[in-house]
């Protein structure tokens, strides 16, 4: 059974990566950047750090994925006022104005995937999702911290 529902997880997961990039094909970038414009519009002022975080992912490649999208005029990085030795991240106008596109393939994809189930499903749903990721984060934490 366990094998079953992770398949079903990882399989929705794919699903909407592929509904994303065939959504967004006349976007100039790649569908993997398309999270680091999502966070950087949703959270300005966002650090690095946190964006490795949220991703599960290294600090490394956020760095190089947001190096990428600085140099792309998509976003830009800017001295913290609490800490000067943190760049905090911003969105430019020109990733403020690809947002709309990119939310509006995750919502769609969202709509169409609950369809469907009633509102105490969704409740249901969304409690079970978040111990599912509280419980996937820690092991990605654990994992990398050996």
């Amino acid at each position: 059974m366990k094998h079953r529902i992770l398949g079903n997880l990882l399989r929705v997961g794919r699903c909407c990566n592929a509904y994303r990039k065939q959504r967004l094909k006349d976007c100039a970038l790649p569908p993997a950047l398309h999270l680091y414009i999502t966070m950087a519009c949703r959270e300005p002022g966002c650090t690095q750090e946190q964006i490795a975080a949220n991703f599960c992912i290294d600090k490394t490649t956020a760095a190089h994925q947001l190096t990428r999208l600085e140099e792309l005029g998509y976003l830009e990085r800017r001295p913290s006022e609490s800490d000067g030795r943190c760049r905090c991240i911003y969105p430019t106008a020109r990733a403020t104005a690809l947002y709309p596109q990119i939310h509006g393939a995750y919502e769609e994809f969202a709509d169409r995937l609950l369809e469907g189930l009633s509102a105490g499903e969704l409740d249901e749903l969304e409690r079970l999702a978040g111990i599912l990721c509280r419980n996937a984060v820690v092991l990605a934490r654990e994992t990398r911290e050996g």
